[in-house]
């Protein structure tokens, strides 16, 4: 049987699936350091998250992520949170009635 993570498509989907998670992860610490408004839930923030990993499927560069992080055990996971956190914070940000600058 041939590695299924050879072809794109299916490595976009495995990719996707399995960091998923991260999502809710990366809600639950900025909730927990105050970073995200308290009067928005939760599911406020996934379609912006989603976006985020989708974001990090597309971008990831092996190569690049091996370089600039040699001793991370998932360099993709750390990308992927990095923009997750970067789109949930955008959309918490816009959701602001008044500017913070």
């Amino acid at each position: 049987m041939a590695d299924q993570t050879k072809d794109p498509k299916n490595l976009m989907h495995y990719l996707l699936t399995t960091h998923a998670p991260l999502i809710n992860q990366t809600i639950q610490s900025l909730k927990g350091t105050g970073k995200l408004p308290k009067h928005m839930e939760d599911w406020e923030f996934h379609e912006p998250g989603m976006r985020g990993l989708m974001e990090a499927v597309l971008d990831y560069k092996p190569e690049v992520a091996q370089r600039v992080m040699p001793d991370s055990k998932n360099p993709f996971a750390t990308f992927a949170r990095t923009r997750i956190m970067g789109r949930i914070q955008d959309h918490a940000d816009s959701m602001h009635h008044v500017p913070k600058h």
